[in-house]
């Protein structure tokens, strides 16, 4: 439960005043004591001194200055304790510290006969005292101090005044007293009160330690110092006797009337006079008629006033019959319990007496005594009003009732009273002031700043086994334990424990809760531990370890070959990976889990294995990589993927080494029992503490865990303590062995029958609660309660907070989330709500998410669910976490809702539901699902997709599901949910690990992605023989068509081999035939091009339609052949291989080599014109005008001669070409002669054929081309 915040205020400790010099008041400080087993600690100064005095618990008082500070407070058994701190100024003289208790009224006496009244005077009665004196000398030496003060203190003189305290270190010394115990029955320490009637003279019981320093330097003034301290015979309870009765009885008191009535009443309570703080004091009120009458009765039943008021009252009376007092006791250096005799005790009554007043002395033998003697017979009362509650009519009449089925008598009816009313009295805590409540502990730290709390998560007796007979691994933000019996330990079997006598494996909630059970039969568990994602690694001496869900399923991988022939002996587990020792004392560690190959980290060089090691993984780690400390000798080496370094420590061997959450700090526990606190670099040591000092521990240290990051907690069989920054501790006792969970706010402790949150207090709930905080949401929190109770106070708290009012808000908000109890949430967001009122601009947004965050929190940290998840670690750990954390727990219903009312998708849910759907119904042989209930595909398919569609999963992957469906074995359901999945690229990858390849290629077809076919075609080549994969392409007809064509282009520019072997398994010849020729083409090499050439004849010839490519495949050879053997005649000077006819016809011309040419056109059938076309332009190119002339000659050309002569102009030989135009046909000639620059030939040509248009045009051209040669000539 959640602790009350109003409580906190009567919570923390404070430093008095000390008599000896006006101080003003001191700041607060709590602490935990490092040298008693109390849990707070007072401090009390002087000019020369400190005194700390330890105590259970502490009270809250208000001081002259206004301000609250706090008294110690101790029981009728306890002991007295603390030390002083003298100031190093102070080098030899005695240390007197004395404890009294003593009684002190006002009395009034005659200053003499001619006095004229009397005065007040304080008297003061000593009824215990002891004392013991401390020789202190220059050669004392310093008590070493803690290593936790050094670090994190900052140390402040007790004095000054003297420049020797700048050098010398203050000295301690420890006292203690014991509390003397009553030697006459029915005597006890009287509690320390002090009357509160102003009606009686004023008087009171006080206790009060004192310590006095008499230095031997006869020139300095001795300093005194006293203390106050409050006795209290039981803290937890308010109680007249200190009794407890049996609860179960009542006792009836009827009520006496001061005159007389006509009817009777009484009013009935608990015997039991014995009553917890925190409880209530139920009663009945009933009355009667006398004689009886109904009428009045009901008149009765309807008006009558029941005023109930409960009154503290004590009352001290001093019997003659029992010695007085001795004076008090004088100093001795031995202490004084051992000789001081026993002394009158005062007795507690529980009978109330008239006040006491003192009788006037007016004899001057009385008067001029000068011991006065309290008055024989004296009684001193003290009463106030602690409750008073009224309330209208009786309600109800009383039911007689009896066992079984039997009805009561009719007179046993009209027996009964006529009016009965029943209520209870609160007992309120502000009756006495406690630090302990129900489920809650509040402590405070040394720096006055720092609360510490344990809260009471989950109440589960016998839930759990005796946890010292298993090893354990607890789950991190609220989650799950895991159990295995210890094999080393010997447990007696029996009825309770016939299933753990096996290697069984138990998971837990934290409320105790069975969540799994399974059996391991793979070889001896070196270490199991939890993943992020709550799941259980388990890991066996073989290196194979496995990850099981909540549900039971799991899977297996292996650390491979090395660990599996060296074995493993140790590992360490974190959230995101392992680190595992093997047999040849080397490091593996293995990164996430999914399987991936272990890395082996630097070698340490370890000749045995380490004494203790730990693992600060990655995510805490600056370099991103896994940090190995282990303990070796007096040392620590520190290993990673890199090296191995030796730290060069030397107070190991440490038994345990924990790293702080944030993986900054290390703590260390040698096998002395010395705690060190050092950074993780080991540069800076920051706090030392002994756990032998802690007096209440019995046995080793069971573990050493962080609460938070700034204390540690240290455990043991039956105790648990917090050791904070500065050395101090708080103590937990539980009924049996405990187990702690370092979570990132706290630490979770698990025992027998509770389980419980240690953890800091949050800022904004001390800012809120803390005693007597002036913070604006502290005053915003009463400024509501005033409202709440219709106070006009409220409104002067909010304007005093007006500049202040918004961040009051956003604290009372966040101190909402830190709560546990929803009453306390309730009432802070109220009082946030109230806030928010009296702002003009307030955005809403954290207000509305933190009541919806703790609406889900509330949910989730129900017993029967069991995650006891704080607002911050589901900051951390973020919604959809969780979400995943309940769907692993198979609270699919939850879950939803959750994921509804916090805006969130619900894919992960119904996916998780689906599978889960999947794996509980059962296969029917039919598979229409009419034989089991929810066995068929279609059924199942029907049920999941509705559920989707009514629930809005439109965004979900049926391929995934799909997926599940496959790896159970429903291959048919699985195909059935990949139709509704509309991601074609979800679709098929799946479908190819179903080996469902025409399917899957199908899809990739229809989905029209390139890329997506490609995959299926390649995936499938690898797969399935050549045979089988060019067969699934053919027999799909059209419907693969595409995917027969994208082969195609794939195959030709990546695999043509590939391409080959299809063409030819599909009996394409033609393709074949032209990719043969493709690839001759870019052949090089002759004989492997004429090679290729002839495979493209093979295949053409293989086809009748193709007999014309099949020829022209052949003379191809015959061409590339016999280029060759030119080739080889030519030896080197020129190249005829690749060459076309034409161009090795032009070729053979140009080298003289005219009767090859001859012979190659008529091998070839080279047509004439073609034959003279080419080697007129051949013989051109080499102006070989002889050889044309020859060639022109050799018999009539198949081309004309008007070739001839264009060809030599084009070429620049006009001369030349003049020659061949009288060959020419004479229409053409003129234009020839022309075309050759022939003028006058072309004149004569007109005339000689009567064309006198061209003749004149001839002539006016050429007269014009003269007289611009005459002119150019000219100039």
């Amino acid at each position: 439960m959640a602790p009350p915040p109003s409580s906190l205020r009567g919570r923390s400790t404070t430093r008095a005043r000390a008599k000896s010099d006006a101080m003003p008041p001191p700041s607060s400080m709590p602490v935990m004591s490092t040298t008693s087993s109390y849990s707070h600690v007072s401090s009390y100064r002087s000019l020369q001194m400190e005194l700390l005095i330890y105590s259970p618990s502490v009270k809250v008082v208000h001081n002259i200055w206004n301000t609250n500070h706090t008294l110690p407070v101790f029981g009728d058994h306890d002991t007295v304790g603390g030390k002083v701190i003298l100031d190093p100024s102070c080098q030899s003289g005695r240390l007197v510290l004395t404890i009294e208790g003593a009684f002190t009224y006002t009395s009034t006496e005659k200053l003499g006969e001619n006095s004229y009244g009397r005065l007040p005077e304080k008297k003061r009665h000593v009824f215990f005292s002891a004392s013991k004196a401390i020789q202190v000398s220059p050669s004392d030496q310093n008590p070493p101090r803690s290593a936790l003060r050094e670090v994190f203190v900052l140390k402040r003189r007790p004095s000054g005044s003297n420049v020797k305290s700048m050098v010398l270190e203050p000295r301690a010394y420890p006292f203690s007293f014991d509390l003397p115990r009553s030697q006459r029955s029915g005597e006890e320490l009287p509690p320390t009160f002090c009357s509160s009637d102003p009606q009686c003279a004023p008087f009171e019981v006080i206790y009060q330690v004192s310590a006095t320093w008499e230095s031997s330097d006869i020139t300095e003034n001795p300093s005194f110092l006293e203390v106050p301290i409050v006795l209290h015979p039981d803290a937890d309870f308010l109680s007249l006797d200190g009794l407890s009765d049996n609860s179960s009885s009542w006792l009836e008191m009827p009520l006496k009337s001061d005159r007389p009535i006509s009817f009777r009443c009484a009013v009935t309570l608990p015997t039991s006079v014995t009553f917890s703080r925190a409880s209530s004091i139920p009663y009945f009120v009933v009355f009667t008629t006398t004689p009886r009458s109904s009428s009045f009765a009901r008149e009765i039943a309807s008006d009558a006033t029941i005023s109930i008021s409960v009154f503290s009252q004590v009352t001290i009376t001093e019997p003659t019959v029992l010695p007085i007092t001795p004076p008090q006791t004088p100093l001795s250096e031995e202490s004084s319990l051992e000789s001081f005799q026993p002394t009158k005790l005062l007795r507690r009554v529980r009978s109330r007496t008239s006040p006491w007043a003192p009788r006037a002395l007016d004899d001057p033998e009385l008067r001029d005594k000068p011991l006065p003697r309290l008055p024989t017979q004296t009684a001193l009362s003290s009463t106030q009003v602690v409750h008073s509650s009224m309330c209208i009519g009786f309600p109800k009449r009383p039911r007689h009732q009896k066992s079984g089925k039997d009805h009561p008598s009719l007179d046993a009816h009209q027996a009964l009273p006529d009016g009965l009313h029943k209520s209870k009295i609160p007992l309120n805590r502000d009756m006495l002031p406690s630090i302990d409540w129900a489920g809650v502990s509040v402590k405070i730290m040394q720096d006055g700043r720092t609360f510490y709390k344990r809260q009471q998560l989950y109440f589960m007796p016998g839930k759990l086994p005796n946890l010292s007979d298993y090893i354990v691994a607890g789950c991190r933000y609220g989650g799950p334990i895991a159990l295995m019996r210890d094999n080393t330990k010997l447990i007696a079997l029996g009825r309770s424990t016939p299933a753990m006598t096996k290697a069984q494996i138990q998971v837990y909630s934290p409320a105790g809760e069975g969540l799994l059970l399974f059996s391991w039969d793979q070889g001896k568990i070196v270490r199991f531990g939890w993943t992020n994602d709550e799941r259980l690694a388990i890991l066996n001496e073989e290196g194979t370890y496995r990850l099981y869900d909540l549900q039971g399923d799991y899977q297996q991988y292996s650390l491979g070959s090395e660990a599996g022939e060296m074995g493993v002996i140790d590992a360490r587990i974190h959230e995101n990976g392992l680190v595992a020792l093997t047999g040849s004392l080397s490091l593996l560690e293995v990164k996430g889990w999914e399987g991936t190959r272990p890395l082996t980290l630097a070698n340490p060089g370890l000749s045995q294995p380490p004494n203790s090691w730990a693992v600060i993984p990655p995510d805490l780690n600056i370099s991103r990589h896994v940090e190995v400390l282990l303990s070796v000798d007096s040392t620590i080496f520190s290993v990673d993927n890199l090296e191995s370094v030796d730290q060069r420590l030397s107070q190991g061997p440490f038994s345990h080494i924990s790293p702080s959450p944030n993986g900054k700090s290390l703590a260390l526990l040698t096998f002395v029992g010395t705690l060190l606190v050092v950074s993780s670099d080991f540069q800076r040591t920051l706090a030392e503490f002994k756990t032998g000092d802690v007096a209440a521990a019995q046995g080793s240290v069971r573990q050493i865990e962080w609460c938070g990051i700034d204390a540690i907690l240290v455990t043991w069989d039956n105790m648990v303590v917090v050791v904070g920054p500065f050395g101090d501790t708080l103590e937990y006792y539980y009924s049996g062995p405990t187990f702690a969970v370092t979570e990132p706010d706290g630490v979770r402790v698990l025992g027998p029958d509770v389980c419980d949150l240690i953890q800091k207090v949050p800022s904004s709930s001390a800012s809120i609660f803390r005693p007597g905080s002036t913070s604006a949401s502290a005053i915003l929190y009463d400024a509501w309660e005033s409202f709440s109770q219709r106070s006009p106070k409220a409104d002067e708290n909010i304007r005093s907070i007006r500049p202040e009012l918004a961040a009051a808000v956003d604290e009372c908000i966040e101190a909402a989330g830190q709560e546990w109890e929803p009453y306390w949430q309730r009432r802070l967001l109220n009082a946030a709500k109230f806030g928010r009122g009296f702002l003009d601009l307030h955005n809403p947004t954290d207000f509305i998410t933190m009541g919806q965050t703790l609406k889900v929190l509330n949910a989730v940290r129900f017993y029967e669910i069991g995650i006891p998840l704080t607002h911050l670690q589901y900051i951390y750990a973020s919604p959809s976490h969780l979400i995943a954390r309940l769907t692993a727990r198979n609270l699919h219903l939850l879950a939803l809702r959750v994921s509804t009312y916090l805006s969130l998708k619900p894919d992960a849910v119904l996916k998780h539901w689906a599978s889960a759907k999947i794996l509980r119904s059962r296969p029917s042989a039919t598979g229409t699902g009419k034989d089991t209930d929810l066995g068929g595909d279609e059924e199942v398919c029907k049920l999941i997709v509705d559920k989707f569609e009514q629930l809005g999963g439109a965004d979900v992957s049926y391929a995934e599901i799909a997926k599940r469906a496959w790896e159970v074995g429903r291959g048919g359901l699985a195909t059935k949910l990949l139709d509704h999945e509309p991601r074609a690229s979800d679709q098929v990858p799946l479908l190819l690990s179903m080996k469902e390849d025409r399917l899957a290629l199908i899809k990739a077809v229809d989905s029209g992605d390139t890329d997506l076919v490609y995959h299926v075609l390649l995936h499938l080549h690898k797969r399935l023989p050549l045979g089988s994969f060019f067969r699934l392409i053919e027999d799909g007809g059209d419907q693969l068509a595409p995917a027969s064509k994208l082969l195609q282009v794939y195959a030709r520019e990546q695999n043509k081999e590939m391409l080959r072997d299809f063409f030819y398994s599909d009996d394409r010849r033609v393709e074949s035939a032209v990719l043969s020729l493709d690839e001759a083409s870019t052949i090089v090499d002759p004989a492997s091009k004429i090679t290729a050439i002839r495979a493209a004849q093979k295949f053409f010839s293989e086809d009748r339609d193709r007999g014309f490519e099949s020829k022209m495949m052949d003379e191809s050879v015959r061409l590339f052949t016999l280029q060759q053997q030119l080739d080889k005649e030519a030896d080197g000077k020129c190249t005829f291989f690749g060459l076309s006819i034409n161009e090795t016809i032009r070729a053979l011309v140009i080298n003289g080599m005219s009767k090859r040419a001859d012979k190659l056109k008529s091998d070839f059938k080279v047509v004439d014109k073609r034959f003279w076309y080419v080697k007129l332009q051949a013989l051109i190119s080499i102006s070989d005008f002889e050889g044309l002339d020859t060639f022109s000659k050799s018999k009539r050309s198949p081309i004309g001669y008007e070739p001839f002569v264009r060809l030599l102009v084009e070429a620049g030989h006009p001369k030349e070409a003049i020659s061949y135009v009288i060959r020419c046909d004479s229409p053409k000639r003129a234009d020839l002669y022309v075309e050759c620059g022939e003028w006058r030939m072309a004149g004569k040509e007109c005339k000689e054929r009567g064309d006198k248009a061209k003749l004149e045009y001839c002539t006016e051209v050429s007269g014009s081309i003269g007289s611009y040669a005459k002119n150019v000539r000219t100039h």
